[in-house]
């Protein structure tokens, strides 16, 4: 269950409880986060090249939302650092840090993408 380290397994059997416990609903949630939070990232890449640290500070605080739904605690750890820091002012090293955060999505969406196809929600 190693590949599954990167995911937080009570959270996302409490957003499957929330949803009614139908997993095809929560892969259809998933499908959702999968397409909606790439954009967030263009959007922080976009506001740290115009140092709009309002919109990067609120693309951080959307992707910790949904990282924190599917239990995706790394990405939500760094997105929650990116947006108190740009609510601040400047994020020093943005575009790593953004880097980073995508790194974080592509692992927790492998570890989502097996669970969900029958690796261990149970």
């Amino acid at each position: 269950m190693a590949e599954h380290s990167a995911i937080d397994l009570d959270a996302l059997r409490r957003l499957l409880r929330a949803m009614g416990g139908e997993m095809d609903d929560l892969k259809d949630l998933f499908d959702s986060f999968v397409e909606d939070t790439p954009p967030l990232f263009v959007t922080m890449r976009t506001a740290a090249e115009n140092a709009d640290w309002e919109a990067f500070r609120r693309a951080a605080h959307t992707a910790k939302g949904a990282a924190r739904d599917f239990g995706a605690s790394d990405m939500a750890k760094i997105c929650a650092a990116l947006e108190h820091e740009a609510a601040t002012g400047p994020v020093a090293d943005a575009f790593q840090r953004v880097a980073d955060v995508e790194a974080a999505f592509a692992a927790a969406c492998g570890a989502l993408k097996s669970l969900l196809n029958g690796g261990g929600l149970a």
